[in-house]
């Protein structure tokens, strides 16, 4: 039976993504209702199931009317190529084939060159010396500093590290919906753009996008307020098990700002786990030593009456090309690797800088909210501060004034030049975000206990459920009794009573002493 409401279900989006296509991409439940003949319910079941599926945003008229605006095309929010998809397994797989090549070709090599370099060094000398090179597969395998008694890295790990770069961190497909679920929480189930603009740094036109899907995956509400504001309201997120949600209310999630992008360094090894100088001694050695066999061996191997058989000839070309042309092209691919990667490192830490410096801008907006306007001079030193505390440069006047004129754009943020000084006055967004506490303040959503609890799974933990509700119903069966006296007992003459309130009191009483016995019995 699931699998053919599935089908069923699956048919209608299809029919609902066709229309709304047809219909140019932004349109009401009556437009696709009228287009496509489906009833109410599953018009709009359907397209809130297509917001979390598909690039669009959720929007509010000013009589209250919900768009849904698709982008051009239908895009799938996850609509990557086939690169895209597979890259990081694809990469994963190519890195451990590299680590296993390492291990059999760079240490090998450098022990086979070294036992050449020894060999030849103690010819004609004590052929019983004895040359111990165990240390060479003890820094393979990783040592520990005798200074901090830190265990660096192995040799191997730093290798594919100089090549590759530093491995990415995991990174946790759901984060951004726990942030957003937190922030609801912690905004007491009603937020604006601007709150998660706050928590993701993100454009504002992203923002909008990403509450669109969410309000449709947390079951949420897209309203508009008297003032024109578009608020997103999420009661069914506020109800908790804890006793009091005031008590255990949750944290607002940490802002975009604390924890600003570091550069991407071109190599994955730090000073802390040996660096790069062991690798680049080790490649370099080996690639001289190909050199060396490549242009100095066939040499060693002359024959002084020039008379060559074949099998010597096998010899010098086995010997060319396992000693000399393969170790040098192996080493040179392993220099060639952060050379690879230094032109997509030098755009990425481009773009990263150009994130934090955003960010912390709209710290400084944030931060200032409330005031009646904010001088150009004071944006730069808030920015530069929020850049020293995450241990970054200081942005010069070119970039704060890019990401302040942006902002400005995303928000509604105006721009005064009338004064001797540039500032910015930010009131839209200021009276989104005052409008967005006052409905907070006027709802309540998190007074809205989830009331008694009157069933448990548990039988020993459920008689004592009954006997504290039966304690609570003779409690509110007193309150009503003594308040029924304290009726009767008014005096029959004197100020007139409100016999039609006592009436109700009178009724009310006997409907709950008729409900209470009836379950009594």
């Amino acid at each position: 039976m699931a699998d053919v409401l599935s089908i069923k279900n699956s048919e209608q989006i299809e029919r609902i993504r066709k229309a709304v296509l047809k219909l140019g991409g932004t349109v009401t439940v009556g437009d696709v209702m009228t287009e496509t003949g489906l009833g109410y319910e599953e018009t709009k079941s359907c397209l809130s199931a297509m917001m979390s599926s598909y690039e669009g945003t959720m929007r509010v008229s000013e009589k209250g009317e919900i768009l849904y605006a698709f982008a051009r095309g239908g895009i799938l929010r996850d609509q990557r190529s086939w690169w895209e998809r597979n890259k990081k397994a694809i990469m994963k797989m190519i890195k451990t084939l590299f680590k296993v090549i390492i291990m059999l070709v760079l240490v090998v090599y450098f022990i086979i060159f070294m036992c050449i370099l020894i060999a030849i060094l103690l010819s004609g000398k004590n052929r019983n010396s004895r040359i111990d090179i165990g240390w060479i597969f003890y820094a393979f395998w990783g040592r520990g500093s005798y200074e901090t008694g830190v265990k660096k890295d192995p040799l191997y790990t730093r290798v594919y590290n100089f090549v590759f770069g530093p491995e990415d961190p995991e990174i946790d497909p759901l984060e951004a919906r726990t942030q957003c679920a937190q922030l609801i929480r912690a905004k007491n189930g009603i937020i604006t753009t601007e709150d998660w603009m706050m928590i993701s740094g993100q454009s504002y036109e992203k923002c909008e996008s990403d509450l669109a899907r969410f309000t449709a995956e947390f079951d949420g509400e897209a309203e508009i307020t008297d003032n024109g504001t578009l608020i997103y309201v999420f009661e069914n997120m506020v109800a908790t098990g804890k006793e009091k949600f005031n008590k255990n209310k949750t944290e607002l999630p940490v802002p975009a700002w604390d924890h600003l992008e570091q550069p991407r360094p071109l190599s994955g090894n730090s000073d802390a786990n040996g660096g790069d100088g062991a690798v680049i001694g080790l490649n370099l050695f080996n690639l001289i030593m190909s050199l060396a066999i490549l242009f100095l061996g066939p040499a060693f191997l002359k024959d002084p009456n020039n008379v060559y058989t074949e099998a010597d000839l096998e010899q010098i070309n086995q010997m060319t090309f396992w000693l000399g042309i393969f170790p040098l092209i192996f080493s040179s691919l392993i220099f060639a690797g952060p050379l690879v990667r230094l032109p997509g490192n030098i755009r990425e830490n481009r773009e990263r800088r150009e994130r934090a410096v955003h960010n912390a801008v709209l710290s400084s907006v944030f931060k200032n909210k409330g005031a009646k306007s904010v001088t150009f001079n004071k944006i730069v030193n808030d920015t530069n501060h929020c850049l020293l505390h995450n241990s970054l440069p200081n942005a010069d006047h070119g970039e704060v004034s890019k990401a302040i004129n942006s902002i400005c754009g995303e928000i509604e943020g105006e721009v005064n030049l009338n004064s001797a000084e540039t500032s910015y006055t930010f009131d839209n967004m200021n009276m989104r975000m005052d409008d967005a506490e006052q409905q907070r303040h006027i709802r309540k959503l998190d007074e809205k206990g989830i009331g008694r609890v009157v069933y448990s799974s548990d039988t020993e933990e459920q008689y004592k459920l009954d006997e504290e509700n039966e304690k609570a119903d003779m409690d509110e069966f007193d309150k009503l009794l003594m308040g029924d006296k304290a009726n009767s007992s008014e005096p029959e003459y004197g100020n007139y009573q409100d016999h039609s309130s006592q009436s109700s009191n009178n009724a009310g009483f006997e409907a709950f002493t008729r409900d209470y016995y009836s379950k009594k019995r």
